[in-house]
This record gives structure tokens, sequence and C-alpha cells, in this order.
């Protein structure tokens, strides 16, 4: 019996230690409310642009992404934070619909055209640009960028979208269908725009 209350007020004093040295640890090793926002440098490249079989000149804009200290706002104005200098290839690859490159178009830096007021730098803007007539024969197109400096690369590849026109509507239609609209006794044609959507993350 004796050693069952010996064994009772040695539990007690454990627990009671335990909750102590939980709490002590607790208050030592508590969470810091500091943190770093900015994470270590990463060079992005951003790619934008629209491929317009029907237009006579193809621009592609080819920034890259930036953080840092301070006010975004204020950076975003810097052309050396949205713009690399003259150190990207930046090629327009055509494509088999199997994907095999069967020609390469450099495109060429621009400082020409300027950029409308707002939140980036403006008027100042890089675009790269082609006036090859691009082709509607089922062939994909990837833009292909390289930092001749760093070796970092990014592209993205496309369709151009075919223009089907509007045609007469003469059998019935299936106005379920994601891609009619009727209208009038025509129909016009939408396509996706994922089809057309270019982006590297």
């Amino acid at each position: 019996m004796f050693n069952d209350d010996l064994n009772i007020l040695a539990l007690q004093v454990m627990k009671r230690l335990s909750a102590t040295l939980f709490i002590l640890a607790s208050l030592f090793n508590s969470c810091s409310e500091d943190f770093d926002v900015v994470a270590p440098y990463k060079e992005v490249i951003v790619i934008n642009g629209l491929l317009n079989a029907s237009d006579t000149i193809q621009y592609i804009r080819v920034g890259k992404a930036f953080l840092g200290e301070g006010n975004a706002f204020v950076m975003a104005q810097q052309p050396d934070s949205v713009y690399y200098g003259d150190i990207l290839e930046v090629n327009l690859e055509r494509l088999t619909p199997q994907n095999q490159m069967v020609e390469t178009i450099p495109l060429s830096r621009t400082t020409a055209v300027d950029k409308e007021p707002g939140l980036f730098v403006y008027p100042y803007q890089v675009l790269y640009t082609t006036n090859r007539l691009l082709l509607q024969d089922g062939s994909k197109y990837r833009i292909r960028v390289r930092n001749t400096q760093t070796g970092v690369t990014a592209s993205s590849t496309t369709r151009i979208v075919v223009d089907e026109g509007i045609r007469p509507l003469t059998d019935p239609v299936d106005l379920a269908s994601d891609c009619i609209l009727k209208s009038d006794g025509r129909i016009i044609l939408f396509f996706s725009f994922s089809t057309f959507i270019m982006h590297q993350i």
C-alpha cells in the first residue's frame, strides 16, 4: 500500500513537472512574427502575345517577373525591372501537327511602339516582331526565348485559330453546343480561348 501511494505521488509530480517544462519550452520557443516576404532571386521570363494570321505583323512582349524590397508600383515604372536588355534570343518556330519543327523565324527586338499609360513603365516598351505570314494549315507555333547571358529559357506553344467565318443557317443546329451562337438565321463559330493563350510559370 505504501508503494501504491508512492507511485501515485510520483505520477502527480511527473505530470506537474511535464506541464511546467512544456510551458517554459513554449515561452522560449514561440513563433516569430518576422518573416521575409522576398524570396531569393529566380529569373522568370514572361511571354505575352496573340498570334493572328490575319495581321501583317506579329508582336510579342517578352519581359521578366520582378520582386524586391519596397513599393512594387515604383519598381514597375523602372524599365530594367520589367524588360531585359538586348540579351535575348527570341524565335518563332513553326511545328507540324505531329510537333516536328519545320521552320525557325527569328524575331526582331524593337522599342519603336509606344505603350499606353498604365501601371507599368510607359511609353517605353520592348517588343519582338516578325512580318512573316502565319499559316493556317494545322501548324502549331512555338515562341522560344533564351537569355544569352544566363541560359534561362522559356517557351509557349499555340495553334492558329482558323477563321471559319459566318455561314447561313440551313440545317437544325444543336444550340446546347459550346461553340455555336444563333444570330438572325446565321451561326457564328467560336473556338476555345485555351488554344491561343500563351504563358510560362
